[in-house]
């Protein structure tokens, strides 16, 4: 310090800090908005850009849009049940699966209990074939 400089007080230095910290804390605010805003920018940028190279041109996406555009309420309705039923029904096999797994051991050894001389039936442990051609 040179001779005429005063000491500063702690309260002093402490609302020195605070508005250093302040504006530290301000600017670093600015620049991520700023970030974040130039990135959601590029974003629509890019995506302008694809649409742009497809102006006028005939694409699958174009037919795709025509085609779902195209079809019916009671067309989207029947679509959307016979989606639901095809997914329901696969959960409940996978669920038939998983239990026939679960009770399979102890079937087999209450059977062999009745009949020591059992011989299996060639099912899996999932109770299918072999060669899965019951596939259901």
């Amino acid at each position: 310090m040179a001779d005429g400089e005063a000491k500063k007080t702690r309260d002093e230095l402490e609302a020195e800090t605070t508005k250093w910290v302040t504006a530290w804390t301000t600017g670093t605010k600015t620049v991520n908005t700023l970030i974040k805003t130039i990135g959601v920018g590029f974003c629509f940028y890019w995506v302008y850009r694809g649409i742009d190279s497809l102006a006028g041109k005939t694409t699958l996406t174009n037919m795709l849009f025509e085609m779902a555009t195209d079809l019916k309420m009671n067309q989207w309705f029947g679509y959307i049940l016979g989606g639901t039923g095809i997914t329901y029904g696969l959960q409940q096999r996978h669920l038939r699966r998983k239990n026939i797994s679960r009770i399979a051991p102890r079937n087999d050894a209450l059977e062999k209990r009745v009949d020591p001389k059992k011989m299996s039936s060639g099912l899996t442990q999932y109770g299918t074939t072999e060669g899965g051609s019951n596939g259901f």
